[in-house]
C-alpha cells in the first residue's frame, strides 16, 4: 500500500515538473526574442503553446492531487 501512495505522489510531482519544465522553456525563448536573438512571429506562438502545454500540467497536478487527497 506504501507503494502505490509514493507512485501516486511521484505522478503528482512529475506534472508539476513537466509544468515547470515547460514554462522555463517558454522563458526562455520570450529572453532570447527580446534580446534579439531570434526574430520570427512563430517563436512567440511556440512560446505561447508551450505555455498552454503548462497550464494543462498544472491542472492535471490539481486533478491527480485531489484524487490523492480524497483517497485518504
Amino acid at each position: 500500500m506504501k507503494h502505490e501512495k509514493q507512485a501516486k505522489l511521484n505522478k503528482i510531482k512529475g506534472a508539476f515538473g513537466y509544468a515547470v519544465m515547460w514554462y522555463f522553456l517558454a522563458g526562455l525563448i520570450e529572453v532570447l526574442l527580446y534580446l534579439g536573438e531570434i526574430e520570427m512571429l512563430i517563436y512567440h506562438i511556440v512560446a505561447l503553446i508551450l505555455i498552454a502545454a503548462g497550464c494543462f500540467k498544472i491542472y492535471k497536478g490539481f486533478q491527480f492531487y485531489k484524487r490523492y487527497k480524497n483517497e485518504g
